[in-house]
């Protein structure tokens, strides 16, 4: 008993000293900025990219305690993105520049509760967060993704962190369809086609809380009847329009008018006897 009771004593010791250098490390070393971006296809699978700057020194103190090295290197990430169901790999780079190193991750995955395994997988420490799908009103999909820096060890290391300002997290997500509502600034939405979204936040921002990224959009459910009746209205309109300006008037003749017909002999003499 007290030997099963040491062991998780020693666990959980292991993890507040994994947090505690790692937040360290994060906030007082090197680089921090975190890219993804996600598109979206109409069935709800599609592909994520991430592009991760994170300093060296980060590196060195999470795989001192046991953090596992594969998630900073190419052959690593390639093997723990073969061990996640429904999500290919499409590449992995990565490369180092003074005290940082920069990591490049593409992958596809099946539907949104494979995206959220990515996330699940590449994780260290619990700051990666995770993305729900959710049913909305009217029909429609709620996009839900999450992301925190809120660990009170985190957070009372974060204040002394002169450039925490400067390290940016940024979450853009191409949506199949329209977006109907988001929390994101008007800035950050694509005015063109309204379907590109983006959420940016300062990493010290994310100490104070948790950050939650949402947009609503139709869910794909072929041709609407509504909609579909409209369209179908306008159209005729449109073409018996047309054919009323485009096509010529018929003149309307009456009985009294019609003559007999012209013989081919009309001026011949009348027929002898």
């Amino acid at each position: 008993m007290r030997a099963g009771i040491k062991s998780v004593c020693k666990l959980c010791q292991r993890v507040v000293m994994l947090l505690l250098v790692a937040a360290i490390a994060l906030l007082s070393g090197g680089c921090f900025t975190y890219v993804e971006e996600i598109w979206l296809d109409n069935d709800l699978s599609g592909t994520i990219s991430i592009d991760l700057a994170i300093g060296e020194l980060y590196i060195k103190y999470a795989t001192e305690v046991g953090l596992d090295e594969g998630v900073f290197n190419a052959e690593g990430l390639k093997q723990i993105a073969a061990g996640i169901e429904g999500v290919e790999l499409i590449n992995a780079d990565v490369y180092s520049a003074e005290d940082n190193r920069t990591i490049k991750l593409s992958l596809k995955f099946d539907d949104i509760e494979a995206l959220d395994r990515i996330y699940s997988a590449i994780k260290g420490v619990d700051f990666i967060g995770g993305v729900t799908l959710e049913d909305a009103l009217g029909g429609r999909h709620k996009f839900i993704r999450k992301v925190s820096l809120a660990d009170p060890r985190i957070t009372s290391i974060a204040g002394f962190d002169e450039k925490l300002k400067t390290r940016k997290w940024i979450t853009k997500v191409h949506f199949p369809r329209q977006i109907n509502e988001t929390n994101a600034p008007e800035t950050n939405i694509d005015q063109r086609t309204r379907q590109v979204v983006a959420w940016g936040y300062p990493i010290v921002n994310l100490t104070g809380g948790e950050r939650v990224m949402e947009a609503t959009f139709a869910k794909s459910g072929g041709i609407r009847p509504l909609p579909m009746l409209v369209a179908v209205a306008v159209f005729a309109a449109v073409i018996a329009l047309m054919y009323k300006v485009v096509m010529p008037k018929k003149r309307h003749v009456s009985l009294d008018e019609v003559g007999e017909p012209e013989t081919a002999n009309s001026d011949s003499t009348e027929e002898t006897e």
